[in-house]
């Protein structure tokens, strides 16, 4: 997971697609956290993927979510409603960065 988003952070995408490759060939054979396929796929820049991986995580009650609203690595999802949304059911709209809301 960590080399996959790394590659692709670095601008090394084939390097990054073929650590895709085998993290999608493991989840095949045994289940995989989504949050790691979650950052993996923010590092190849599969934000449809990703969010998927979100909404799993998010059902899985991950505990790492309140995190959403400070971590860089989210920003390219930020500006997408489904993200707010979930922001939103977590109980997280509005605060730091993730904000979906005006104040009051």
């Amino acid at each position: 997971m960590a080399l996959t988003y790394i590659y692709g952070r670095a601008g090394q995408l084939e390097r990054a697609r073929r650590e895709m490759e085998k993290l999608e060939n493991l989840s095949r054979q045994e289940p995989l956290n989504p949050v790691v396929l979650l950052w993996a796929r923010l590092g190849v820049g599969n934000k449809e993927e990703a969010l998927a991986d979100l909404e799993r995580a998010y059902s899985q009650r991950y505990n790492g979510m309140t995190s959403l609203t400070v971590e860089p690595g989210f920003d390219p999802l930020r500006s997408d409603p489904r993200f707010q949304d979930l922001l939103r059911r977590a109980g997280l709209a509005g605060s730091a960065m993730g904000k979906s809301t005006p104040a009051p």
